[in-house]
């Protein structure tokens, strides 16, 4: 298994509204090799790496090599923190197979001697700020003068703002339905944040993902992050007719705060730009930055979906 390599990526927001990727990894907690599926939701595995799991946080772990067979990397699976047993070099690690962030809910016996990686999740408060982490956004009591957040997961959108409140020095982020929560932000899914302020700069650090990046699509809209660090094409987007894309999917990307559009032509098995005053040539297309997600619109599900790093 080859070392983590580690990376920063800055971020320059403009006020208005953004649509961010997050291409990186947190940094990974365990490491190793999978020796059995010891149960249903358990594997018995040996680390090569292993740093004691927090409580409070929340850990995936990610197939990064499947040499007998190479459909399985890239699965995720979300864990049971206190279900961890560990005596290094040897440790069982239980997986809550029910979790809407997982790429499938079985374990296949196929597994064995797959190589993994253990990462915590990113979070609202790892990434903006909030909680126990100073923000460069502004805590407000009424999300109509906040700064607010929308995540998507399942075709379902989310929306947070970062709630002043008594106990919280810089501010706990809350859902507009009024939970209080700080989500996970699932690998491959892009986040849009919708700030009233001027410009702002964040850094992010952590590990350059090199294996496949599984990010399961649903019927409708679909809000991407994309697994690379350099600038990529649609081209690089691997969007090919073997997915079995539709006339009815249709592809979003933004420069600056100007959206263009692509709808997918089966007759030539290409994409087609909808927005002429902009140019309809997917070759003209602006660049996808790392820092950028892009929105795809889905006539139907695509469990298998999946992109790899740009080398």
């Amino acid at each position: 298994m080859l070392p983590a390599e580690e990376a920063s990526l800055t971020y320059s927001i403009p006020g208005g509204t953004s649509y961010l990727g997050i291409p990186l990894l947190r940094p990974a907690a365990m490491q190793g090799q999978i020796n059995s599926v010891s149960s249903s939701d358990r594997l018995k595995v040996t680390l090569s790496e292993h740093m004691p799991l927090a409580a409070t946080s929340r850990y995936f772990l990610e197939i990064t090599s499947a040499p007998h067979d190479p459909t399985l990397e890239g699965e995720r699976w979300n864990l049971w923190v206190s279900g961890a047993s560990v005596t290094f070099p040897q440790a069982e690690i239980h997986l809550r197979l029910d979790h809407a962030g997982n790429t499938r809910s079985d374990l296949p016996a196929n597994l064995v001697n797959c190589l993994f990686s253990v990462h915590p999740h990113w979070t609202l408060s790892s990434v903006l700020g909030g909680g126990s982490s100073p923000s460069q956004l502004q805590a407000r009591r009424l999300i109509s003068s906040a700064d607010r957040v929308t995540l998507e997961r399942g075709g379902v959108a989310s929306t947070y703002f970062l709630e002043q409140a008594s106990g919280h020095p810089h501010g706990r982020w809350r859902h507009t339905r009024g939970i209080s929560s700080d989500p996970s932000i699932d690998p491959g899914h892009g986040l849009i944040l919708e700030r009233k302020g001027g410009l702002l700069r964040l850094t992010l650090t952590g590990e350059v993902r090199r294996h496949l990046l599984r990010r399961p699509l649903s019927a409708g809209l679909n809000l991407i992050s994309l697994p690379s660090l350099k600038a990529s094409t649609i081209r690089d987007l691997q969007l090919t007719a073997l997915q079995g894309w539709r006339p009815e999917d249709q592809l979003t990307l933004w420069r600056g705060s100007s959206p263009r559009r692509y709808r997918w032509q089966s007759g030539t098995d290409q994409w087609v730009g909808l927005d002429s005053v902009l140019g309809t040539d997917p070759e003209l297309a602006p660049l996808l930055q790392p820092t950028a997600a892009v929105l795809l619109k889905k006539a139907a599900a695509d469990p298998d979906f999946a992109l790899r790093p740009v080398p």
